[in-house]
């Protein structure tokens, strides 16, 4: 019963943290909804951008020599 219940649902939880919460939209439409009014998408840019920096950083400094063998 709770399979068909979640398999027909707009939204659905997922993953969770202390902070943070996944939700799964059967939309795109609907992700785009929630995220807008939330004023979601600047800080998930943020985030990504932040990300995609370290990870820069990160292979640079294993580039350059400066990472550890194992």
């Amino acid at each position: 019963m709770v399979l068909l219940l979640r398999e027909s649902a707009a939204v659905t939880l997922g993953d969770f943290g202390p902070d943070w919460l996944e939700c799964r939209f059967r939309s795109p439409k609907y992700a785009e909804a929630f995220a807008s009014v939330n004023h979601a998408m600047a800080q998930n840019a943020e985030n990504i951008r932040e990300e995609m920096e370290a990870g820069i950083q990160s292979i640079q400094s294993l580039a350059s020599g400066g990472g550890t063998n194992i």
